[in-house]
Parts: structure tokens; sequence; C-alpha cells
């Protein structure tokens, strides 16, 4: 019965016919006639019994009756023809993989025309607002990725969606705010010396004529040496003199202060780097260009690529941006100095001896000294004092600098 069943499928009506053949089988309804034949339990027909057993149709029957004549017949001997599947319709197995293998949606990313309509990737109109060709990452450089740059303190965007790699955070353009300096000062002069007092001899009491024919108006009168001044004084009828003061010489201030208070500093730019994995095929662009997504709205619009160290763009990516992973600080102030002593002065003892040779009697007179009358031959003078002076300052400025380190490259198409 289960050939039976299946050629009662193909012909369409199985279920009236399983009913009469298991009437027969069981022996209890007499439906089949004396000349072999079973009555279809649907229409007023008889199908021959034999027409369900597995000798071809076009043979006679046992009982010598002609095959089936009629629609039915002829579904018999075409369902024996064709291959049987057990099912009244049959098709062909690639009509359906066919039609399944076209979407409606290209995807934009794999180098295959997903929609069937001979466009790939950045060639099919699907893919225009978010992809885009591009030349092909430079060997070496990461890429392609987007670039977004802001202001401190501004907060960078995630990376995601067509981006999702974060490839690189980086800074640039720090503060440069000058160290705070204290003032320099100088200490009061120290370690200077008194030169030689000046002898100035006059033929009057009030110091105002010279002595006439006189060899000099004047000598030098250093520490420790003995000067005889009969030379100067043989044509005064009255000699007097003048004794100027000993004059300074040398001498330093010691400088204090120019010490450095740091100012802190900051960046001002922030970079962040978002990179996809390199396309490697062209995805519907005309080598060497690759199929891209175009960066998100909040990065710049156009795709660079990025490579550690200060270095020379690629031609395909002509607009650099270099970024910073850290900074040296050598800010510091300028070393205080003090300039050359001024306005110091000089005291001294001068001793008048009544011998030409700073011997006999002496008198003591101070330098300087004003007019006074000449008594004795010969002079010394005999100690000398510096005193006072002060030193300019100089220095302690701000210098030195903020300096960005650690450089990143990123290159990016026009």
């Amino acid at each position: 019965m289960a050939q039976c069943s299946g050629c009662a499928s193909i012909w369409g009506f199985e279920d009236d016919v399983l009913r009469s053949a298991d009437a027969g089988a069981d022996g209890a309804s007499g439906d089949a006639t004396a000349d072999g034949t079973a009555l279809d339990g649907n229409a007023d027909q008889t199908v021959p019994l034999d027409a369900m057993s597995d000798a071809p149709t076009e043979a006679p029957t046992e009982t010598g009756e002609e095959p089936m004549d009629g629609p039915a017949g002829d579904a018999a001997v075409d369902a024996e023809d064709a291959p049987f599947d057990g099912s009244a319709e049959t098709s062909s197995p690639d009509a359906g993989s066919d039609a399944d293998a076209c979407g409606t949606v290209e995807i934009c990313n794999n180098n295959i025309d997903d929609n069937c309509d001979g466009l790939v990737d950045c060639a099919d109109p699907q893919c225009f607002a978010g992809f885009a060709c591009i030349p092909a990452p430079t060997v070496g450089w990461t890429g392609p990725v987007e670039l977004w740059e802001g202001v401190v303190p501004g907060v960078p965007p995630t990376c995601a969606g067509a981006f999702p790699s974060d490839v690189y955070d980086g800074n640039a353009t720090p503060t440069q705010p000058p160290d705070s300096c204290s003032a320099c000062a100088c200490s009061s002069a120290s370690g200077g010396a008194c030169g030689a007092a000046t002898v100035s001899f006059f033929d009057d009491s009030s110091c105002t004529m010279t002595c006439p024919d006189a060899g000099a108006t004047s000598a030098q009168l250093p520490v420790g040496a003995c000067v005889n001044l009969t030379s100067y004084t043989s044509t005064c009828a009255t000699p007097s003199m003048t004794i100027s003061a000993p004059a300074p010489s040398g001498g330093s201030c010691s400088p204090s202060g120019g010490a450095a208070s740091t100012t802190p500093w900051a960046w001002t730019q922030l970079a962040r780097v978002c990179g996809v994995p390199t396309p490697t095929v062209p995805g519907g662009c005309t080598a060497p260009m690759v199929c891209a997504p175009r960066p998100a709205a909040q990065f710049d619009a156009t795709v660079c690529v990025v490579l550690g160290g200060a270095q020379s763009c690629p031609a395909a990516f002509p607009s650099k941006k270099t970024y910073y992973g850290s900074a040296s600080d050598d800010r510091t102030c300028t070393a205080c100095g003090c300039g050359a002593p001024s306005g110091a002065s000089c005291t001294g003892t001068v001793k008048e001896y009544s011998g030409p040779s700073c011997n006999g009697s002496a008198s003591t007179l101070g330098a300087p000294s004003a007019c006074t009358p000449l008594s004795g031959k010969s002079e010394e003078l005999t100690t000398a004092t510096p005193s006072g002076g002060s030193c300019a300052p100089s220095g302690g400025q701000p210098t030195g600098s903020i300096d960005p380190t650690s450089p990143t490259t990123v290159c990016c198409a026009p």
C-alpha cells in the first residue's frame, strides 16, 4: 500500500484511494467488482486495482484488460516517466537558492555585490552617504582613521560606529607661563682699594694762585711713598696746598635673589584618533583607491593616517598635524649679578715732615684736606681706607619654555 499511496498522491486523490484499498483489504466492504476493479469513493467510475501495482501502466493487466484511459491514466504514465519525490509538485533545486543570494541592502565594506545590482560597495548609491573612495594607506602607517581635535576643556568623543578603535590620544600647544622670579639685589661694595691722593700747590693762602716758574703745580701721593716738596714750591713766596681724597678702585658686591617660583602649565588642545581595519581591496573603487567609511559628524571631514614620531606625510595624505604625549619644562630665572661698585670713597692720613726725606718732625693732615699753608719739606700718605659704594643688580629674568615631546604625526587627505 505504500506504493499505491504514492501513486494516489500523484493523482491528487490519495485519501479516497486509501479508503477504498483499505476496505478491500479488510474484506468487509465488497466494493471490488467481479472483473477486478475497485470503486472510487469520489466519482462513479472504476479504477483498475492493477493500476496501483508495480507493473507499468501501459502493460495489459493479468485479466487481459486494457490500461485505463483518460486523465487518470495519463497522469499515471507521466508520473512514472518523471522522477518520483513523493510530492505532487516538483521544482528546480537552483531556483530558490539564486533568489536567496541577492538581498536588498548593499553591505559597503565586504567587496561583494550584495544586492546584485552590478555595483560593489563604494560604487553602489546605497553606500554614497557613509563611504567614499580614499587613497590606500601607505605601508607602515595606520589608517584609515578619523581625527577629532578640540580645545581644553573639551571632551573627546567616543570611538564607535564605523571607527570603533581608539588608536591614539594626544595633546598640542602647551601654555607658556613664565616662572616667577624674585628680585635681584646686591650687597654693599667690598674689597676695594684706595689709590694715590693728589697734592696741589699754590702761591697764596687761599690756594688760588699757582707758583710762578714752578716745575709742576701738583704731585701724586701714593700710600707709603715719600714725596719731596722742595722742587714744587721753590719759587713760591707763600706756599700753600690742598690734598684730595685718595681715589677708590676695585671692589665688588654680592648678588642675591632671582629664585624661580614654578607656575603651572597646561595643554590647550586635545586630539583623538579613531581607527577602522585597513581595507585591502578596492571595494568598487579604482585602484589604488579603496572603499572606507566616512568620518562621523563630530570628527574632521577627511580621513587620515597616523604614525608615531615626527614624520613627513605621504603624498596622498599631505595635511600634517603633530600631537604629543608629554613635554619638558626648562623654565627658570637668569642668574643675578652686580655691576661695578660706584659711589665709594676713600679717606687717608698724610704726614708732613720738616726734612726732605720724610724725616724730622711731622705734623698730621687729613686727606682730603682744604687749603693749608705748606710748612714742611716732604709728605707721605700713610693710610687710605675705602668706604661705601653700591652695585647695580642684573638678572633675575624668566627664561626657558615648555617643549612638547613624544610626537605622533597625523596626516590627512586633502
